[in-house]
């Protein structure tokens, strides 16, 4: 419910990948649902595929009730409705869990500087929890997306 705990040894990730979130202490993530039923992520980008849709993942009907992603950069949980997110699509930009994901910040100053070190990325990069969509869900995990009628 209300505070982050520590995903359970052996635990799979709830969203694509089934690698234990346990195991990535500086990259796991996790939600809490209604009625108590917590998900574990080994990495913000499987969260963020599994917040788009849970039903895709056999997740619980119920609602989403919070959100917990690391920091990007001091890797401290924070509320993951009050982060911003960067969405850096670039898989050699740094060694991560799952090869890329996007980036939180508690802080939206870190997020522009963050941005503004790489000529490939600006501010338009930088959205909130709601902004992940299928589209965004499928650029960090093999996530479909519905065909589009030519």
């Amino acid at each position: 419910g209300d505070e982050p705990r520590g995903p359970p040894e052996g635990r799979r990730c709830d969203g694509p990948c089934g690698m234990e979130p346990a195991k990535h202490p500086e990259s796991n993530a996790q939600i809490a649902h209604a009625g108590g039923q917590g998900v574990f992520f080994d990495s913000v980008g499987c969260l963020v595929s599994y917040h788009h849709d849970p039903s895709f993942y056999d997740g619980p009907d119920s609602e989403i009730e919070t959100s917990w992603v690391r920091d990007f950069g001091t890797k401290a949980l924070l509320d993951a409705t009050e982060a911003v997110f960067v969405l850096d699509y670039s898989k050699e930009r740094h060694e991560e869990v799952m090869a890329h994901n996007p980036k939180p910040f508690a802080d939206r100053t870190d997020a522009i500087d963050y941005v503004d070190s790489y000529d490939d990325l600006a501010e338009d990069d930088i959205v909130d929890l709601g902004s992940f969509g299928a589209e965004e869900a499928h650029e960090y995990r093999d996530y479909p997306l519905a065909e589009t009628e030519s």
